[in-house]
């Protein structure tokens, strides 16, 4: 099973020299780089957070939004692909 969130992006179509339609797939986001990508849209939402990023705060930040998003991976990987949303 793909780790990938978007794994059939289509990057490019063309014919190939026999004249059959041919594709060119980038392999999409993992759902780590997702999940990471949200949460620093989140930080940078909040200006109390982060007022005046400057250069330490920026690499903070994206340090920050992938420990979310590792964090979040693990909760998911133990509720076991539980789906009951009580």
């Amino acid at each position: 099973m793909s780790d990938s969130i978007f794994p059939d992006v289509i990057v490019d179509y063309h014919l190939n020299g026999d004249g059959e339609a041919s594709r060119t797939n980038d392999g999409g986001l993992t759902k780590r780089e997702l999940f990471a990508a949200m949460a620093m849209q989140g930080l940078l939402s909040n200006s109390r957070t982060f007022p005046t990023p400057n250069d330490i705060e920026i690499k903070d930040m994206a340090a920050s939004s992938v420990d979310c998003a590792d964090a979040l991976i693990r909760k998911l990987e133990q509720a076991g692909g539980d789906n009951d949303k009580t």
